[in-house]
Protein backbone atom coordinates (compact mmCIF):
# COMPACT_ATOMS: atom_id res chain seq x y z
CA UNK A 1 0.00 0.00 0.00
CA UNK A 2 1.04 3.63 -0.54
CA UNK A 3 0.30 6.02 1.84
CA UNK A 4 1.47 9.78 2.17
CA UNK A 5 2.23 10.68 5.58
CA UNK A 6 1.24 14.58 6.19
CA UNK A 7 2.48 17.07 9.11
CA UNK A 8 5.71 14.88 9.92
CA UNK A 9 7.76 15.54 12.51
CA UNK A 10 11.56 14.41 12.16
CA UNK A 11 10.89 11.90 14.79
CA UNK A 12 8.26 10.31 13.62
CA UNK A 13 10.21 9.82 9.85
CA UNK A 14 12.58 7.90 11.39
CA UNK A 15 10.98 5.55 13.75
CA UNK A 16 8.60 4.59 10.57
CA UNK A 17 11.63 4.43 7.96
CA UNK A 18 13.13 1.91 10.91
CA UNK A 19 9.89 0.12 11.28
CA UNK A 20 8.21 0.08 7.79
CA UNK A 21 8.69 -3.12 5.72
CA UNK A 22 5.80 -3.69 3.73
CA UNK A 23 4.72 0.20 2.63
CA UNK A 24 5.48 2.60 0.32
CA UNK A 25 5.37 5.80 2.42
CA UNK A 26 5.80 9.41 1.10
CA UNK A 27 6.90 11.75 3.63
CA UNK A 28 5.64 15.63 3.96
CA UNK A 29 6.01 17.70 6.37
CA UNK A 30 3.61 20.00 5.15
CA UNK A 31 0.23 20.50 6.73
CA UNK A 32 -3.12 18.50 5.30
CA UNK A 33 -4.40 21.42 3.55
CA UNK A 34 -6.82 22.01 0.59
CA UNK A 35 -3.43 23.44 -1.31
CA UNK A 36 -1.28 20.46 -0.56
CA UNK A 37 -3.60 17.16 -0.64
CA UNK A 38 -3.56 16.33 -4.53
CA UNK A 39 0.23 15.62 -3.34
CA UNK A 40 -1.37 12.42 -1.83
CA UNK A 41 -2.13 11.59 -5.96
CA UNK A 42 -1.68 7.76 -6.22
CA UNK A 43 -1.72 6.41 -2.32
CA UNK A 44 -4.47 4.70 -1.24
CA UNK A 45 -4.27 6.25 1.81
CA UNK A 46 -2.90 8.80 3.90
CA UNK A 47 -2.16 9.63 7.68
CA UNK A 48 -2.62 12.66 9.60
CA UNK A 49 -1.97 14.59 12.88
CA UNK A 50 -4.56 15.26 15.16
CA UNK A 51 -3.91 18.97 14.15
CA UNK A 52 -4.73 18.08 10.49
CA UNK A 53 -8.55 18.86 9.90
CA UNK A 54 -10.46 16.68 7.69
CA UNK A 55 -13.74 18.11 7.20
CA UNK A 56 -16.72 17.45 4.53
CA UNK A 57 -14.90 19.12 1.99
CA UNK A 58 -11.35 17.15 2.47
CA UNK A 59 -13.23 14.32 2.77
CA UNK A 60 -15.27 14.74 -1.05
CA UNK A 61 -11.20 15.96 -2.36
CA UNK A 62 -9.90 12.25 -1.27
CA UNK A 63 -12.71 10.36 -2.29
CA UNK A 64 -11.69 12.09 -5.70
CA UNK A 65 -8.33 10.87 -5.29
CA UNK A 66 -9.28 7.30 -4.67
CA UNK A 67 -8.00 7.69 -1.23
CA UNK A 68 -9.97 5.22 1.07
CA UNK A 69 -8.38 4.80 4.29
CA UNK A 70 -7.15 7.86 6.88
CA UNK A 71 -4.91 7.08 9.83
CA UNK A 72 -4.60 9.48 12.79
CA UNK A 73 -1.62 9.23 14.77
CA UNK A 74 -3.30 10.27 17.71
CA UNK A 75 -6.22 8.88 20.01
CA UNK A 76 -7.65 12.29 19.43
CA UNK A 77 -9.92 11.73 16.79
CA UNK A 78 -12.27 14.92 16.71
CA UNK A 79 -10.71 16.30 13.54
CA UNK A 80 -12.27 14.43 11.24
CA UNK A 81 -15.95 13.99 9.60
CA UNK A 82 -16.91 10.74 10.41
CA UNK A 83 -20.63 10.84 9.00
CA UNK A 84 -19.23 12.50 5.22
CA UNK A 85 -16.20 9.52 5.76
CA UNK A 86 -18.98 6.63 5.80
CA UNK A 87 -20.78 8.20 3.06
CA UNK A 88 -17.88 8.14 0.91
CA UNK A 89 -16.85 5.09 2.03
CA UNK A 90 -13.57 6.18 3.54
CA UNK A 91 -12.31 3.90 6.67
CA UNK A 92 -11.10 6.61 9.78
CA UNK A 93 -8.39 4.52 12.08
CA UNK A 94 -6.57 6.26 15.12
CA UNK A 95 -3.93 4.90 17.85
CA UNK A 96 -6.09 2.36 20.21
CA UNK A 97 -3.33 3.87 23.14
CA UNK A 98 -0.10 4.96 24.06
CA UNK A 99 2.44 3.63 26.41
CA UNK A 100 0.80 3.60 29.93
CA UNK A 101 3.63 3.52 32.10
CA UNK A 102 5.46 6.55 29.85
CA UNK A 103 2.42 8.19 31.10
CA UNK A 104 2.11 7.78 34.02
CA UNK A 105 6.05 8.19 34.41
CA UNK A 106 6.05 11.54 33.01
CA UNK A 107 3.03 12.44 34.98
CA UNK A 108 4.62 11.86 38.23
CA UNK A 109 8.02 13.94 36.93
CA UNK A 110 5.30 16.65 36.58
CA UNK A 111 4.08 15.97 40.20
CA UNK A 112 7.75 15.82 42.14
CA UNK A 113 8.92 18.96 39.89
CA UNK A 114 5.76 20.55 41.03
CA UNK A 115 5.69 20.05 44.57
CA UNK A 116 9.78 19.32 45.15
CA UNK A 117 9.76 23.13 42.78
CA UNK A 118 12.90 21.64 40.92
CA UNK A 119 11.75 23.79 37.56
CA UNK A 120 12.11 26.96 39.67
CA UNK A 121 15.23 26.05 41.27
CA UNK A 122 16.71 24.59 38.32
CA UNK A 123 16.11 28.47 36.52
CA UNK A 124 17.68 30.64 39.99
CA UNK A 125 20.93 28.44 39.25
CA UNK A 126 20.91 28.70 35.77
CA UNK A 127 20.91 32.17 37.31
CA UNK A 128 24.01 31.54 39.51
CA UNK A 129 21.09 31.82 42.36
CA UNK A 130 21.22 29.29 45.00
CA UNK A 131 18.93 30.36 47.43
CA UNK A 132 16.59 27.77 49.15
CA UNK A 133 13.68 30.00 49.97
CA UNK A 134 10.34 29.34 49.54
CA UNK A 135 11.70 25.25 47.39
CA UNK A 136 9.89 23.50 50.45
CA UNK A 137 7.47 20.64 49.24
CA UNK A 138 6.08 17.90 51.39
CA UNK A 139 6.65 14.50 51.80
CA UNK A 140 4.84 12.41 49.63
CA UNK A 141 4.45 8.98 51.79
CA UNK A 142 1.19 8.96 53.44
CA UNK A 143 -0.75 11.14 51.64
CA UNK A 144 -3.56 10.75 49.45
CA UNK A 145 -3.79 10.97 46.17
CA UNK A 146 -7.27 10.75 43.97
CA UNK A 147 -7.52 9.41 40.53
CA UNK A 148 -9.89 10.71 38.03
CA UNK A 149 -10.92 7.66 35.49
CA UNK A 150 -9.03 4.74 36.30
CA UNK A 151 -7.62 3.04 32.64
CA UNK A 152 -4.44 1.76 31.99
CA UNK A 153 -3.09 5.54 32.15
CA UNK A 154 -4.79 5.79 36.45
CA UNK A 155 -4.09 2.46 36.98
CA UNK A 156 -0.12 2.57 36.19
CA UNK A 157 0.35 5.96 37.99
CA UNK A 158 -1.64 4.60 40.90
CA UNK A 159 1.14 1.70 41.52
CA UNK A 160 3.88 4.04 41.27
CA UNK A 161 2.13 6.19 43.82
CA UNK A 162 1.40 3.23 45.70
CA UNK A 163 5.09 2.74 45.46
CA UNK A 164 5.68 6.20 47.31
CA UNK A 165 3.65 5.12 50.32
CA UNK A 166 0.66 6.63 49.11
CA UNK A 167 -3.06 5.88 50.00
CA UNK A 168 -5.16 5.80 46.73
CA UNK A 169 -8.68 6.68 45.82
CA UNK A 170 -10.51 6.46 42.62
CA UNK A 171 -12.87 7.83 40.82
CA UNK A 172 -14.51 5.94 37.42
CA UNK A 173 -17.24 4.97 35.72
CA UNK A 174 -16.87 1.45 36.37
CA UNK A 175 -15.36 -0.65 39.67
CA UNK A 176 -13.15 -3.03 38.79
CA UNK A 177 -12.71 -5.77 41.13
CA UNK A 178 -8.96 -6.27 40.87
CA UNK A 179 -8.15 -2.82 40.91
CA UNK A 180 -9.99 -2.67 44.63
CA UNK A 181 -7.93 -5.62 45.85
CA UNK A 182 -4.53 -3.70 44.34
CA UNK A 183 -5.23 -0.83 46.77
CA UNK A 184 -7.48 0.92 45.19
CA UNK A 185 -10.50 2.46 46.82
CA UNK A 186 -13.45 3.87 44.89
CA UNK A 187 -15.65 6.36 45.97
CA UNK A 188 -17.57 9.35 44.58
CA UNK A 189 -16.01 12.49 42.51
CA UNK A 190 -17.03 14.65 45.21
CA UNK A 191 -15.84 12.54 47.68
CA UNK A 192 -12.14 11.91 45.96
CA UNK A 193 -12.14 15.88 45.75
CA UNK A 194 -12.61 16.53 48.83
CA UNK A 195 -10.43 13.80 50.86
CA UNK A 196 -7.20 13.77 48.51
CA UNK A 197 -4.15 15.92 48.91
CA UNK A 198 -2.98 15.44 45.26
CA UNK A 199 -5.24 14.89 42.51
CA UNK A 200 -4.57 13.75 39.02
CA UNK A 201 -6.60 13.10 36.03
CA UNK A 202 -6.83 10.47 33.80
CA UNK A 203 -9.83 9.85 31.18
CA UNK A 204 -10.50 11.35 27.84
CA UNK A 205 -12.23 14.44 26.73
CA UNK A 206 -15.45 13.39 26.01
CA UNK A 207 -18.83 15.15 25.44
CA UNK A 208 -19.51 13.03 29.18
CA UNK A 209 -15.92 14.56 30.93
CA UNK A 210 -16.78 18.31 29.35
CA UNK A 211 -16.41 20.11 32.53
CA UNK A 212 -15.91 17.69 35.04
CA UNK A 213 -13.75 19.47 36.97
CA UNK A 214 -15.58 22.73 37.22
CA UNK A 215 -15.69 25.73 39.82
CA UNK A 216 -17.92 23.64 42.19
CA UNK A 217 -15.91 20.78 42.08
CA UNK A 218 -12.97 22.91 42.78
CA UNK A 219 -14.24 24.51 45.62
CA UNK A 220 -13.96 20.81 47.15
CA UNK A 221 -10.39 20.83 47.00
CA UNK A 222 -8.42 20.81 49.49
CA UNK A 223 -6.55 24.26 50.06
Amino acid sequence: MQVTFFSTKPRERIYFEESNSRHHINFLTEDLEESSVTKAAGSQAICISPDDVVNEAMIEKLSDLNISLVLIRSLDYHNVDFESARRYDITVKWLPGYSPHAIAEYTVALLLSLNRKIHISYERIKQGNFSIGNLEGFNLYGKTVGIIGLGRVGYAFGKVMKGFGCNLLASDLEMIEDFTQAGFKYVSLQDLLKESDIVSLHCPQTNSSEGLISEENLKLIKP
